[in-house]
């Protein structure tokens, strides 16, 4: 029998359901995501926490999060996959892939991976499916061939009435998903994710774009510059990286490296990943063993402290200046 509060039952049809309030591990919102990344970069102080409900199967997933942090939020797909972001409600400016959010906008990966999501506060609906079944649909109702058939990509415009329909139905799929995923097996109602979710983002996608054919622009030179400087920065593993090294990997100057970053990440490139590095070491407190060194073992580890780098002192005031706590106190809470 599965954990009922943390993951609900699975049915015969293979649904999963998840659904958690005041997570203070972004982690797990990925678990059950076609995703290779899920990494949420804090760039404000302040605590961290989210709240998720997912509802997916093998083929489809659609979740809803509430951030309640200020931070650039990323994700990678997994091969095969597409995916869309709605944004629900937010605070202040949200930008996706470097767009500001509005309520009419549905947003896309750039180059069908990708997406950066800066902002304070939001709550967002997603949805992922197989690429290749979505582009032979849409080709297959516009009558063209499934290779000339390019998806839009960062964001589709949809009417106020649509864009209200898409969000309403998505949101009452998942919460008829997440009750069916939570009944025993033997007395679980079908429920047919797959149908629901897809035929409702097709007819979404055919309104947004009713050209025979939309040819869709390369991604901006903006997110190149990012991704590579991403691809960089994991590629080190904990390892000192300069400006000069991200600079050469993105094949740019400072003044372009700066620019990309403060337009997709509201931040400068060293001071986001610098955050990013704090970020890796609060999720690696929250899973460890609460033992004496675990803290400085982390912090070297993940290249905050050693040669060069800044001493334990400066390393704890850091973290708790951007997470309201010391190091020691996420550690004592680890696993709770």
């Amino acid at each position: 029998m599965e954990d009922r509060d943390r993951q609900g039952w699975v049915s015969p049809h293979k649904l999963f359901a998840w659904h958690r309030e005041g997570l203070r591990d972004y982690a797990p919102i990925g678990a059950h995501l076609p995703v290779v990344e899920n990494a949420l970069t804090p760039t404000a102080p302040g605590p961290s926490t989210f709240s998720a409900a997912i509802v997916s199967n093998t083929e489809v997933t659609l979740a809803r999060a509430l951030m309640q942090t200020n931070g650039v939020g990323r994700t990678v797909l997994r091969p095969g996959f597409l995916g869309f972001y709605i944004p629900l409600r937010w605070e202040g400016v949200l930008k996706i892939n470097g767009l500001a959010a509005t309520r009419t906008a549905i947003h896309l990966p750039v180059e069908g991976a990708c997406f950066h999501i800066q902002g304070r506060e939001r709550e967002l609906l997603g949805c992922n499916l197989p690429r290749a079944a979505f582009v032979e649909t849409v080709a297959a109702l516009r009558g063209v061939d499934p290779g000339e058939a390019v998806l839009c990509t960062r964001a589709v415009e949809l009417t106020p009435d649509v864009s209200g329909l898409v969000r309403n139905r998505l949101t009452a799929i998942l919460n008829e998903g997440l009750c069916a995923g939570r009944v025993a097996p033997s007395s679980a109602k079908p429920f047919d994710l797959t149908n629901e979710v897809f035929d409702l983002m097709v007819s979404m996608y055919l309104q947004a774009c009713p050209e025979p054919m939309r040819k869709a622009g390369s991604a901006s030179s903006a997110a190149r510059i990012v991704r590579a400087a991403e691809e960089r920065f994991a590629q080190a593993a904990g390892e000192p990286v300069s400006l000069a090294d991200l600079c050469l990997a993105a094949g740019v100057s400072q003044t372009a490296l700066h620019a990309a970053f403060q337009s997709w990440c509201g931040e400068p490139p060293m001071a986001y990943f610098r955050k990013r590095k704090l970020a890796l070491v609060r999720a690696r407190l929250l899973h460890a063993e609460n033992r004496r060194g675990a803290v400085k073992e982390a912090a070297l580890d993940l290249g905050l402290m050693g040669a060069g780098m800044c001493d334990f002192g400066r390393f704890s005031r850091n973290y708790r200046r951007l997470f309201g706590e010391a190091p020691s106190v996420t550690l004592s809470q680890a696993c709770a």
